[in-house]
């Protein structure tokens, strides 16, 4: 697990945004496991092939350390679709100084989500130097879930204005003074640098992602599965009658992959809605 000791980290849970865990109702839980990708998602489904191994004459199995290997996979192509991040990682990212947004208290829209907390803001050079280091106490993670802080230069903060040391940390009315003349500026490319981390915790995942991630791992699966059902049909006559026997081939799992498809559309939407993945950035 991701652990960052100076941080800043989100008012309540990211999801669902704000909780504090007061709820008697657990809506996170652990990686979804095989057992429970085949208990949820393909019930009453043999995970076998259906046609044997023309070397050894048996049939082969789909194991669960191939679902676990599939589950992992499934969750990289969840987190591409949605744009978003489900295992923790830390981001540093780039910002540009806009006068429009620093006069909205120092608006920030961060590029990629779930936020879960934020390490540093800071203004550094194009080489890599670090002029000035903003204290945490100033930083606005309320609405941190949505990828959104700003700057609320409000509380006293003791600390040096060493720059040698990598970070300037200036207090009382010189810090006011040093942010008050960004004014003269109206956009600067790529002035601030934010460092922060997204998704989940290890092991609090919601359920309505695990719930996706064991979708698509289901889906993944049985498009393996599908092609070893080869179609075939017979012919039975008796007394000159005659009946016709046909298999349904790999069309046999199409109802259940459709369901599957349509209940993954729906929970892709919410989640778009939950995790702003929509929202406009900048100040309007």
């Amino acid at each position: 697990m991701a652990i960052f000791t100076d941080s800043k980290s989100t008012l309540g849970a990211v999801y669902p945004a704000g909780e504090n865990g007061a709820s008697p109702w657990d809506r996170l839980e652990p990686l979804i496991s095989p057992d429970q990708v085949k208990a949820d998602h393909l019930w009453g489904i043999p995970l076998v092939s259906a046609t044997a191994h023309p070397l050894t004459g048996m049939v082969d199995v789909y194991t669960d350390e191939m679902i676990k290997r599939r589950i992992e996979a499934s969750l990289s192509e969840i987190e591409e679709e949605l744009h978003i991040r489900i295992m923790p990682v830390q981001i540093r990212e780039r910002q540009p100084f806009s006068y429009e947004d620093f006069k909205q208290f120092g608006f920030f829209r961060l590029r990629q989500r779930p936020c879960s907390s934020v390490q540093s803001l800071a203004i550094v050079s194009s080489d890599g130097t670090v002029f000035y280091t903003l204290p945490l106490e100033w930083i606005e993670t309320g609405y941190l879930y949505q990828g959104q802080i700003n700057i609320l230069p409000l509380s006293p903060v003791a600390g040096s204005s060493d720059v040698s040391g990598g970070s300037a940390i200036i207090s009382g009315p010189a810090a006011s003074v040093f942010l008050m003349a960004l004014s003269a500026a109206r956009n600067i490319p790529a002035y601030w640098t934010v460092t922060y981390t997204i998704g989940f915790e290890d092991g609090k995942i919601p359920r309505i992602v695990n719930e996706l991630i064991g979708i698509q791992t289901a889906m993944n699966i049985l498009s393996v599965i599908a092609p070893t059902y080869q179609k075939t049909s017979s012919s039975l006559g008796i007394d000159g009658m005659s009946q016709s026997v046909g298999t349904p081939g790999p069309n046999l799992f199409q109802g259940r992959m459709k369901e599957l498809q349509d209940k993954k559309n729906l929970i892709k939407k919410q989640l778009k809605v939950a995790f702003g993945s929509s929202i406009i950035t900048g100040v309007i």
